[in-house]
């Protein structure tokens, strides 16, 4: 700010009372103090129409890179990155095609794969294998705990 210490102060203060008199001080420093207080709310204010004109501003960047943006197909934009020369798109065409000339590799079991891949089933959801395989609890085996408890 000003950058008054308290020696020039005192100087101040000294003139302003030989200046203006023990009687009116108090009501200059007063008139002083309001105006001051005037200048600070209107300095206030300029700052905030300025850090609204910039918070706009922001906004309107904001607002044409959101535009920019939707412009723009991010597909393509990808695909190119990835895969420059199309190299890769060709390839995964080709192979593509071959699978879909030979059909699926497995009977499908009447499921309907569609030659989308191969489809193993055994007519069971069991992860282990299918349902007439022998087991240890099979159907017709005897159970183990069954014994203990004879």
């Amino acid at each position: 700010m000003l950058d008054l210490g308290w020696v020039e102060l005192a100087v101040v203060g000294v003139i302003a009372l030989l200046v203006v008199g023990p009687k009116d001080l108090p009501k200059v420093l007063r008139t002083l103090g309001q105006w001051a207080r005037r200048l600070r709310g209107l300095a206030r204010e300029f700052q905030g129409h300025v850090d609204d004109m910039i918070r706009e501003s922001d906004l309107d960047d904001l607002r044409d890179g959101v535009n920019t943006v939707r412009g723009r197909n991010l597909g393509r934009t990808l695909n190119k990155m990835v895969d420059p020369d199309g190299s890769v798109t060709r390839d995964l065409d080709e192979i593509d095609r071959r699978a879909r000339q030979t059909g699926p590799a497995a009977p499908s079991g009447g499921r309907g794969g569609g030659g989308r891949g191969t489809v193993l089933d055994h007519g069971t959801d069991d992860p282990t294998g299918p349902a007439d395989a022998p087991g240890p609890h099979a159907p017709g085996t005897p159970n183990p705990k069954s014994k203990a408890e004879d």
